[in-house]
């Protein structure tokens, strides 16, 4: 006969903390069958955390566990078998009560309509009412018919009446004796309340100090004078039967059906009895049949998570609407402006001033699209991946769930398919269309806001998606790893903000290797000429820094000046440079030849040429523009990867660390 349960040494602990150890227990399915379990022993003793082991939330630290002769909560089929019922009773405040029975339907294939509906109706629960707005007990009594309405063959209650008034608790008592006589099911209860489970368990197992001390029939254990070595309990009422002899305590529970099985089923809290397969008042329609089962889908799942994201995504979605708009009416005026302007310089030569008045004129806004997509994949980490799981986490909403027929990789497939698709889709549009809008400011902007600058790299081409499917992932871990909303937020902020800048200085310059020259000095790396401070015998170099000649747009990595024997010359301490450039001293004649000018600074095109007859270079390492869309796939599949060891570290976390 397979076991309701059986545990063998089983153990669970939480740091240094056993919170159940050597707990060694068989229950046989002919001794629960129509009845109920109780677990009873006062608070830390252990009831939850075998009750969580058993329902398949928690993995054991030492022995073995099985329900129903399976491992708990492995399969959609074993979940569709047990019940399980919270502590806290969660369910979805946002949700409507139909909506919840709706979402029990699909979720169990074995549901009972019947049952809930019935339920509901006598419990005067609106269909209509929100569930945020029930009180506490009304909340309970919604979770509790969640349970009862699967039809499982074992149901596991973790102190299912603590939240609710002394009518109410009688109500839901009674109910649970005449739900378990009709049905012959199963049921756990646990409680710290011995006078609770003394109305309607037949079977009691006491925990105190993480381990089983007593188990036995209800009667006989309350019946039974305690052992001299404990001090003895409060009075307690007289039997309701005649004591019997108690057998010797032990751990395991190993009791078939016999003498001490009723022959009838335990009366109701009002004193009738209850008749199997007659009518069950206030919990089952009058069919006693199993409904048929039925496909437990993930259409569900999804119009759940859907219900818990649509507000942010119709906000994203909105947003992303005006910007598109906006960048589709001004894009093809930039870039009939562009042309227009580009084909006339090209004719006089003036196309270096072109370029500086077009980007000047439009430097805001492309310097306002650029910020937006480097934030998007930022705030996706931080307001769609972190309190993804961590919200659920909080008002143990996941508990609902998983205590479906769905299991709990399968709930995060769909939340992470769902979020993450939707996320990515939304970062791909504005970095995509943000790329077409700002090609002609691209293509004229100064060299430190090129497209392979670090600044503007990432807002451009399809890298923003990777970094978009990274954030929500990252946010998602650390929200499991952290389990609280705020916390996780502002960890996934500091980590992501320090990856992207990581990125740039230490991986995207080798992505491919580099490529060394040395240039001629000229109007492209030069930036301006100065006369040197000692008696006229030098002349100061202002170098630019991010651009090298025959290379428009180019990243440029390093830049140095090199001497006549090829050595790089050092800083000139007494000079002051722009950020964008450095200051080199030469030593050339001012006094006389092409850099001694009459009257004012030395003449720009006559002082350079003469540097380089003397043999000074320009020394550059730097990345081409051409392999601007290399690097986008390159470093997007960096981030794609990172994005997925993320998730099966997820998902690897919820099966075994995650309850």
């Amino acid at each position: 006969m397979t076991p309701v349960l059986r545990a063998q040494a089983l153990g669970k602990k939480y740091g240094r903390h056993w919170a159940l150890r050597d707990c060694t227990i068989d229950i046989p399915t002919g001794h629960v069958v129509g009845h109920v379990v109780g677990h009873v022993g006062p608070n830390g003793a252990g009831k939850s955390t075998l009750l969580k082991l058993a329902g398949g939330h928690l993995h054991p630290t030492t022995g073995t566990i099985t329900v129903l002769g399976n491992p708990p909560g492995t399969t959609p089929a074993q979940l569709a078998r047990v019940g399980f019922v919270a502590q806290s009773t969660p369910i979805y405040t946002h949700l409507t009560v139909a909506e919840h029975l709706r979402l029990g339907a699909h979720l169990n294939p074995r549901w009972d309509h019947a049952t809930a509906r019935d339920r509901i109706t006598r419990l005067g629960l609106s269909p209509t009412h929100r569930a945020g707005k029930l009180s506490g007990g009304q909340r309970a009594q919604l979770a509790l018919t969640l349970g009862l309405a699967k039809r499982p063959e074992l149901l596991i209650l973790d102190e299912p009446v603590a939240s609710l008034d002394p009518l109410a608790r009688r109500e839901f008592l009674q109910a649970l004796m005449e739900a378990t006589a009709e049905h012959q099911l199963s049921v756990l209860l646990s409680s710290h309340l011995v006078s609770d489970l003394e109305r309607v368990c037949d079977y009691l197992i006491v925990l105190a100090g993480s381990q089983i001390q007593l188990a036995g029939e209800t009667e006989d254990l309350l019946a039974t004078p305690p052992p001299a070595h404990r001090p003895p309990p409060r009075p307690r009422p007289a039997p309701r039967r005649p004591a019997r002899r108690l057998r010797p305590a032990h751990r395991t529970a190993e009791h078939p059906g016999g003498p001490h099985r009723r022959s009838h089923p335990r009366p109701r809290l009002d004193g009738h009895p209850a008749q199997p397969g007659g009518p069950r008042p206030g919990l089952h329609g009058p069919a006693p049949r199993r409904p048929p089962e039925r496909h437990a889908g993930g259409a569900t799942m999804t119009w759940l998570a859907w219900r818990q994201f649509r507000g942010s995504a119709s906000m994203t979605a909105a947003v992303l609407v005006v910007l598109t708009a906006a960048l589709a009416l001004t894009g093809p005026g930039l870039a009939s402006d562009y042309a227009a302007g580009a084909a006339g310089c090209a004719q006089d030569r003036t196309c270096d001033d072109f370029f500086d008045r077009f980007f000047g004129a439009y430097e805001i806004p492309f310097a306002a699209v650029t910020l937006v997509v480097l934030l998007l994949p930022a705030l996706v980490g931080l307001f769609w991946g972190a309190p993804l799981i961590t919200r659920e986490l909080e008002a143990d909403t996941h508990l609902l769930v998983w205590n479906q027929s769905i299991t709990r990789t399968r709930w995060l497939a769909v939340k992470l398919g769902l979020t993450g698709l939707a996320a990515m889709a939304a970062t791909g549009v504005c970095g995509l269309v943000v790329t077409w809008w700002s090609g002609p400011l691209d293509k004229s902007a100064v060299p430190e806001m090129a497209q392979m600058s670090p600044l503007v790299f990432g807002a451009r081409g399809i890298a923003p998606i990777g970094y978009a499917a990274f954030a929500f992932v990252l946010g998602v871990t650390v929200g499991m790893l952290v389990r609280r909303t705020l916390p996780a937020m502002a960890l996934t902020l500091t980590a992501f903000v320090a990856i992207q800048i990581a990125m740039p200085l230490l991986v995207r310059p080798h992505l491919m290797p580099p490529v060394t020259a040395t240039f001629e000095l000229g109007q492209a790396n030069v930036d301006g000429l100065h006369r040197g401070g000692h008696g006229g015998g030098s002349i100061q170099i202002l170098l630019r820094t991010s651009a090298v000649p025959g290379h428009p747009g180019a990243w440029v990595l390093s830049s140095g000046l090199l001497d006549p024997s090829g050595r790089t010359t050092d800083g000139d301490e007494e000079g002051s440079a722009p950020s964008s450039t450095i200051a080199r001293s030469v030593p050339v004649s001012t006094t006389s030849g092409p850099c001694a000018p009459a009257v004012g600074p030395p003449s720009a095109d006559g002082c350079v040429a003469e540097v380089n007859r003397l043999g000074y270079r320009q020394q550059a390492t730097f990345q081409p523009l051409d392999r601007f869309w290399p690097f986008q796939w390159i470093e997007t599949g960096i981030y794609a990867l990172l994005a997925l060891a993320l998730t099966w570290f997820s998902f690897w976390w919820i099966r075994r660390r995650l309850s």
